[in-house]
């Protein structure tokens, strides 16, 4: 399916333009050598892009043609925040979501004072119904409560009873002060950072076979999962506190994602990259 997406995108992009200095509101673009085709929206001075999963998708929009795909260098794409959040048109619950392929996951956000309704888009039931319903606990362990904030990647939580140190998978952030360590630059705002979305917070844990269970220093390596289905540790990249970490060049579960978040937030100079000068 995504062959086809490529394909067809590809036959009106050739009289288009490589790169859109002015895209106008509810325009449809993507980039040279990538299928991903995206609507875009502006509000409040913040600008936003939404993947479209499918052709079947895109055509039950009426609205949106494929002769208007427009074409725009990678810079410009990464310029526009990306967007999960959605509502089905003449409902209110807000759902995020969660791309994988031609379909994908969502799930029912329940605390919505700390996410960017801004970035809610308005969708249709066919699309909506692209997405299947999260299923948490196949996936997931908890909720547990949190017991202390290490720094940005490291966390303490309440697990049975005993309080376990976590690691989180896939990411990396710069060294508060220790008596191991000297103070890394942007060390401590990823550290707020990491408080300040965690306080009061319940979370998920998952484990990835590959990364296995626990590293050398007897800690586990999970991800964390929000109870309203927001990734943590994508989300402290997604925003500069963190950078992508591979450890031993081993293939974890959300590699792709993790990098590509790194790349939109190198590009927009976020957090620890408009600020450190070692990249």
């Amino acid at each position: 399916m995504k062959k086809f997406f490529a394909i067809l995108a590809a036959v009106f992009a050739l009289a288009l333009p490589a790169l859109a200095l002015n895209i106008p509101e509810g325009a449809i673009v993507k980039t040279v050598g990538n299928p991903d085709v995206y609507v875009v929206k502006y509000l409040n001075g913040k600008s936003y892009k939404r993947l479209v999963l499918n052709p079947q998708v895109f055509e039950s929009y009426r609205h949106l043609k494929w002769e208007d795909l427009v074409t725009v260098d990678q810079a410009t794409i990464n310029s526009f925040a990306t967007s999960d959040l959605v509502r089905v048109d003449g409902t209110t619950e807000i759902y995020r979501l969660t791309p994988n392929d031609d379909n994908g996951s969502k799930v029912l956000v329940t605390d919505t004072e700390s996410l960017d309704l801004n970035g809610v888009y308005t969708i249709n039931s066919v699309d909506f119904e692209n997405y299947a319903e999260a299923n948490v606990a196949a996936n997931l362990t908890g909720p547990y409560d949190i017991y202390k904030i290490i720094d940005g990647d490291t966390l303490t939580v309440s697990i049975d009873g005993a309080n376990k140190t976590v690691r989180l998978i896939g990411i990396d952030t710069p060294e508060i002060a220790s008596s191991y360590t000297a103070a890394q630059c942007y060390g401590i705002q990823a550290s707020q950072a990491a408080k300040d979305k965690l306080a009061g917070k319940k979370i998920y844990l998952e484990a990835d076979p590959v990364s296995g269970d626990k590293d050398k220093y007897d800690r586990l390596l999970r991800y964390v999962h929000l109870e309203d289905g927001t990734l943590f540790n994508k989300c402290m990249v997604e925003e500069g506190n963190a950078k992508e970490y591979t450890y031993a060049g081993i293939t974890y579960k959300y590699q792709s994602e993790f990098k590509t978040a790194q790349t939109s937030a190198a590009t927009a100079r976020k957090g620890l990259w408009s600020v450190c000068r070692s990249k």
